[in-house]
């Protein structure tokens, strides 16, 4: 604001000048109405478009920002199978399948070490969660038998000519787009926007030529996958030898959204002997 002591001092000058203070104030504002959500969402990927779509159908506004210049996360190396009872293909395929023999076998591939919370709530839901995915016009080839525990509940997505998880991910964006839901791309989220009470009201990204502020009334969804490019992040994490193994997913899934103090990898790999 300009004082009143510099309005008297620089006269036409300092009027000029409230001015241009006023216009900046004014456009910020708009910029602010502009860039207000419901709910902000950082990554463009299987559980980020899943969220937008939710989001729109129990008609808040959200929007997608995504740092690649495409949907480019582990989706599209994946084969998009989905573990499920009780669906209406495999009642159609005449396959049946029960929620406890479901939930056996997930724990028992765990060795038990799962946690019974989330495995119930994958469980109870999955069911569900399939016919929605069918609702999105996802379409899943014919029920084929695993290796293990040899039955027949793996639901994989039809790729035609893609892997399943890419033709998932473009399923999931046609859906947006029909929902209008915004995604914008080259955009990376470098810190999220917080009140004075500390309560997350939205995010500052930066885009190709500038930082932009996008606010959120109901919250940011982070949805940018893991970190299994991040050599540093999967030595400190997970450690050294599974550090050097070699990147089955995408480049770009580097847990950037994580922060914290670089850590060195005290883990050197021994040479192998010609013999070996």
């Amino acid at each position: 604001m300009v004082s009143r002591r510099n309005m008297l001092k620089t006269g036409l000058t300092a009027v000029f000048g409230a001015c241009a203070v006023q216009t900046a104030s004014a456009s910020e504002v708009q910029q602010k109405s502009q860039n207000n959500f419901d709910v902000v969402i950082l990554g463009a990927g299987t559980g980020g478009l899943v969220t937008a779509i939710e989001a729109a159908d129990l008609g808040l506004k959200p929007v997608v920002l995504e740092k690649m210049e495409c949907s480019a996360g582990n989706s599209l190396y994946a084969s998009g199978g989905i573990a499920a009872w009780g669906t209406s293909q495999q009642k159609e395929e005449g396959r049946n399948e029960t929620k406890e023999s479901f939930r056996e076998d997930m724990m028992k591939v765990s060795e038990y070490r799962a946690d019974p919370a989330l495995v119930g709530a994958y469980v109870n839901h999955i069911p569900e969660d399939f016919e929605w995915l069918k609702k999105q016009g996802v379409k899943f080839s014919k029920i084929g038998k695993k290796p293990w525990p040899l039955n027949y509940r793996m639901h994989n997505v039809d790729g035609q000519g893609l892997t399943g998880g890419a033709r998932l991910v473009r399923y999931l964006l046609e859906a947006c787009e029909k929902r209008n839901i915004p995604i914008i791309y080259n955009t990376k989220a470098i810190e999220l926007l917080t009140n004075d009470a500390g309560r997350v009201i939205g995010v500052r990204a930066q885009g190709d030529l500038h930082k932009t502020d996008y606010f959120a009334k109901d919250g940011v969804v982070i949805a940018t996958g893991g970190f299994s490019a991040n050599r540093e992040l999967l030595c400190r994490y997970m450690g050294g030898p599974l550090s050097r193994l070699v990147l089955r997913g995408s480049p770009y899934v580097t847990g950037a959204h994580r922060t914290g103090r670089s850590a060195a990898c005290s883990y050197r790999p021994v040479p192998l002997r010609p013999d070996r």
